[in-house]
């Protein structure tokens, strides 16, 4: 008698463990930002999103008195072991004696202006904005270079990410490449 009960026991406690155990399996788990309890989503190709980057890692960087003669000048550079992820080149035109197709700037995703990204003819003087959306990455900086008798001021806004995590080239951008894709 004994032996029936203690089997009988054993078979409610099997039953009751595995009925926890689908419970448990049907479960959904939400993942949460620690500092704002913003939860995670899943973006249309099924990857996580947890949201923008932390306030420290965004980047800020100036180049002022952009002339032809400077050449190639790099504008920002990854730290070690990071990449760029830069959203926006802001650009001051402050010297356009004669605006034209011979007076350009271009902007490119290395530090040695080998890949391009975005070019512009300014029609005049004044500020000028390239959004780059998602983003234009690096893994090395990016650079600037202005011919003709342009006078310039460049400001670079962005992320930085793990360098592993930015692809070899940077053709994944979105920016439209005619000669119109600056705007006031």
């Amino acid at each position: 008698m004994k032996e029936i009960i203690a089997k009988a026991i054993a078979g409610v406690a099997i039953l009751a463990l595995s009925a926890g155990t689908a419970t448990a399996a049907d479960t959904n788990v939400v993942i949460r930002d620690a500092g704002k309890n913003t939860p995670a989503q899943v973006d249309p190709a099924g990857k996580l999103d947890v949201g923008p980057a932390a306030p420290g890692q965004f980047f800020h960087t100036d180049y002022l008195g952009l002339q032809s003669s400077v050449g190639c000048a790099a504008i920002a550079t990854a730290p070690g072991g990071k990449a760029l992820n830069v959203r926006q080149v802001r650009i001051n035109i402050y010297g356009d004696p004669a605006p034209g197709p011979n007076n350009n700037l271009a902007v490119y995703s290395d530090t040695a202006c080998n890949q391009e990204v975005g070019d512009m003819n300014p029609p005049a003087i004044g500020p000028y904005t390239m959004t780059f959306d998602p983003g234009v990455t690096s893994q090395s900086g990016m650079s600037v270079r202005v011919t003709g008798s342009l006078s310039a001021e460049v400001f670079v806004d962005g992320f930085y990410i793990l360098a592993g995590a930015a692809p070899a080239s940077s053709n994944t951008i979105q920016m439209t490449r005619d000669r119109a894709n600056a705007q006031r």
